[in-house]
């Protein structure tokens, strides 16, 4: 599954990016094991304040990629 990655720098957690940067990354992960954003905002915090589109990819590897 190919999709843009952003990252929640409050709490940590890796999410689909409903609204990516015009050049960013795109990722291939393994389906169903990453919730969306909702309205442009971290499902768990419920803001847009602290997500970005810079991706950690050493911790990336590990968890999401295929």
């Amino acid at each position: 599954m190919k999709v843009n990655l952003c990252a929640c720098n409050y709490c940590c957690n890796y999410f689909i990016d409903t609204n990516p940067q015009v050049d960013a990354k795109v990722y291939d992960i393994r389906p169903n094991i990453l919730k969306e954003l909702v309205d442009h905002k971290c499902p768990n915090c419920k803001t847009d304040d602290y997500l970005t589109d810079n991706i950690n990819e050493n911790e990336l590897i590990f968890i999401l990629i295929k």
